[in-house]
């Protein structure tokens, strides 16, 4: 199965962000939105597992999420990565950021060294929701803001 480990956003945060995606991404050509049900901050991307290593993931989530919890984001600006469509988020305590980025990469380093995530990453993580895909190469969103 496909799987990631990511923060679920506030279900009345991810509905006025979905809504606003709705409204302001309209005349982006073939953007497709994620619904708001599926919107979430993703911390590592682990591709195909085995179910029964599920459980795993789960236990190395509940061990990085005291450094997220009570963390507020607050958006910066809308971006492409590659076919997605994602708003960039900053946390609202910018002396969070150091913490925040420190548990993400040692999340990912414990996953790619158990063998659940693929060791492909470049750069380091950015805080961001996915809000909708496009395939097409000249939509853009840099006048877009969230």
């Amino acid at each position: 199965m496909r799987a990631f480990v990511a923060l679920q956003l506030e279900p009345a945060d991810a509905k006025r962000l979905h809504a606003w995606s709705v409204r302001a991404l309209e005349k982006v050509p073939g953007a497709r939105r994620i619904r708001g049900d599926e919107l979430h901050v993703t911390l590592v991307f682990c591709d195909d597992i085995d179910e029964e290593r599920a459980g795993e993931l789960v236990v190395a989530a509940e061990e990085v999420e005291p450094a997220f919890a009570g963390t507020a984001f607050a958006p910066s600006r809308v971006v492409r990565f590659g076919g997605a469509i994602a708003v960039l988020l900053d946390p609202v305590d910018p002396d969070a950021t150091g913490r925040l980025v420190a548990a993400q990469e040692a999340l990912a380093q414990r996953l790619v060294a158990s063998g659940l995530a693929p060791d492909d990453r470049t750069g380091s993580w950015t805080p961001h929701v996915t809000v909708a895909r496009t395939r097409d190469p000249k939509a853009r969103v840099d006048a877009v803001a969230p």
